[in-house]
């Protein structure tokens, strides 16, 4: 297990008043001994939030997915957006897979704030949802992350926004990851 979901971060930028999207992906390479991610054949599906742009692609054999807001106007050099990532996860649970990956958020994110919103239900996928914030690029964010494990396959629901403005995407946030499905 990669532990994907906890060392993916998606950050997007505006600049000039144009949409300037970067993803920026920091990945540890698969500890000795653990699955690789291109062993996952699950497949899920995810509906974008009204007038948000949704990317899905294939990363080293897995569907990713990418949905970023609609620019706000002049001023917003911020894109919020929500990510999914699957990943082997052999011998997981829920609650183990977010343990795991909270643990690993921990080691690499310097200065990570934490807190646990407890066991959730997504459709009929239990999920474990945390929501953590931290400064990355010298910006403020806030995430809500919902952890699912299934099949030996783990997913993870990423939601940025930066912490200022975090409240008003948060409905959203949620509606969009209520959508998912694992099929």
């Amino acid at each position: 297990m990669m532990l994907v979901g906890s060392m993916c971060i998606a950050f997007a930028a505006r600049t000039n008043q144009k949409k300037n999207i970067g993803l920026i992906r920091e990945m540890k390479t698969p500890s000795e001994g653990r699955s690789a991610i291109d062993t996952v054949p699950q497949t899920y599906f995810i509906t974008a939030p009204e007038g948000w742009t949704q990317k899905d692609e294939l990363v080293a054999g897995v569907k990713h997915t990418q949905i970023n807001s609609p620019d706000d106007g002049p001023g917003d050099d911020f894109t919020e957006n929500i990510n999914v990532n699957a990943e082997a996860a052999k011998g997981y649970d829920s609650k183990t897979y977010a343990e795991a990956n909270l643990g690993e958020i921990r080691k690499g994110v310097p200065g990570v704030e934490i807190t646990d919103l407890g066991e959730s239900m997504i459709g009929d996928l239990h999920a474990e949802c945390y929501i953590y914030s931290f400064t990355y690029s010298g910006r403020d964010l806030k995430d809500l992350a919902w952890y699912v494990a299934k099949n030996d396959v783990g997913y993870v629901i990423t939601c940025t926004a930066l912490k200022s403005t975090f409240d008003r995407f948060e409905s959203k946030f949620k509606t969009c990851a209520s959508s998912f499905e694992i099929k």
